[in-house]
């Protein structure tokens, strides 16, 4: 519940809502995470989804679950 002071409820909400920013970006990263081992189990990973070319290594590396190559990510 919140406090009485008007200063403090504006705090409180603005935790409550960087907390359920935080939830949702962590709900977004495990979604991509459980895509990715997806793609690994199905033989798919490092392939990218637009041109098929192999995923350069630094960039799944740089970000693991990747889904395109710098190239088609540009475009």
């Amino acid at each position: 519940s919140l406090d009485k002071s008007f200063s403090e409820q504006a705090v409180q909400l603005e935790n409550r809502d960087v907390a359920l920013e935080l939830r949702s970006e962590a709900q977004h990263e495990l979604s991509e995470i459980n895509a990715a081992l997806a793609r690994l189990k199905d033989g798919t990973y490092g392939e990218c989804a637009q041109c098929q070319r192999p995923i350069p290594v630094a960039r799944l590396q740089a970000y693991p679950a990747a889904t395109l190559c710098m190239s088609c990510a540009d475009n």
